[in-house]
């Protein structure tokens, strides 16, 4: 099959995503209910007013943000493994996730009540707290020249620090426990339409800052020496990568919680359908990113009658049962 053939397959995985996304919920309406809705909506045929806005005011934010911090993890895990030039590399491995947390527990713990741009001090507080550990880990890893293996270091560090300061701080205060749980695997049960437009903002952002050093990510792969050989600044090619992946991460974390493995996930399964050039693997990461979670958060939704498994579960089970296939497909990794 032809590449554009598959790129066509995918968008049209997008919108088959998206439906699903709309017909599929833990109330009480049927597929049929929820289908009549979604037409209502947009002016065909009927339906009750209480169920169209079940569709597009609860389940349309929802999937919305799922599919779209699948793109932000999907990207951003195939950035870490150029960064790192480690195909078993996630977003994670730099500590942004235990950096987020720490800022969750620290808001639960002070009590704070703020808000910004209709997001909730949770969100920000995560969002934060996985900036300031990636400013941590660039400045650590700054003194030894910023090489791939002292940023993997100083996230290893940072994430024990961080690990043990929440520790102290959920037995300090008990009830923050059970709160912070369920903030990290079920973040996308308080996604709404502005946590849309925030990842759609970023993921812009993002993707034009990456056009800036585009042509130089495939000659970065092959090594400091090589790349510097090929007229291609290594530091200044890992900068940008390395806050590129923190700013979607954070993103990511703030509006839809912890979602392991995505990130591992998406540019393997990118690379195998569409191959590893750079111009393949950033629009297959972004759609098969935002396929994959927005499919995960429906299944998650409509496997147990009105009961919701996290999305997060679902992956961690996915992410985890891909990763042992990887090693015994790979041993010598």
């Amino acid at each position: 099959m032809k590449k554009y053939q598959l790129y066509i397959f995918l968008c049209l995985g997008i919108v088959i995503t998206l439906v699903l996304g709309l017909l599929f919920g833990t109330s009480s309406m049927t597929v049929t209910d929820s289908l009549k809705a979604l037409l209502a909506g947009v002016g065909v045929g009927t339906a009750k007013s209480t169920e169209i806005t079940i569709v597009y005011s609860i389940r349309l934010p929802g999937v919305l943000v799922a599919m779209l911090s699948g793109s932000a993890l999907g990207f951003a895990g195939w950035l870490s493994q150029t960064l790192f030039r480690n195909n078993l590399a996630d977003p994670y491995i730099a500590g942004i996730g235990s950096g987020a947390v720490f800022g969750v527990n620290l808001t639960l713990l002070l009590g704070l009540q703020i808000s910004l741009l209709g997001l909730s001090a949770i969100s920000i507080s995560a969002f934060v707290g996985a900036l300031i550990s990636c400013f941590i880990i660039w400045a650590v890893a700054g003194k030894t020249g910023s090489t791939s293996t002292s940023l993997v270091l100083a996230g290893i560090a940072l994430s024990f620090v961080f690990g043990g300061v929440n520790h102290l701080i959920v037995m300090y205060g008990r009830d923050i426990l059970s709160r912070v749980v369920f903030w990290s695997w079920n973040g996308l049960s308080s996604a709404g339409f502005n946590s849309v437009i925030l990842l759609i903002v970023v993921m812009i952002i993002c993707v034009l800052a990456l056009l800036l050093i585009f042509n130089n990510i495939d000659a970065y792969i092959l090594g400091d020496e090589q790349s510097t050989y090929l007229g291609v600044d290594p530091k200044k090619t890992r900068r940008v990568l390395f806050l590129l992946v923190s700013l979607l991460t954070g993103t990511s974390v703030a509006t839809a919680g912890l979602l392991g493995f995505v990130g591992l996930i998406i540019p393997h399964m990118s690379r195998k359908l569409l191959g590893a050039d750079s111009r393949s693997m950033l629009p297959g990461t972004i759609l098969l990113g935002s396929i994959v979670l927005g499919l995960a958060y429906t299944v998650g939704r409509a496997i147990i009658p009105h009961q919701q498994i996290p999305a997060s579960v679902i992956m961690s089970i996915l992410g985890g049962a891909f990763f042992m296939w990887l090693v015994v497909r790979r041993p010598t990794w």
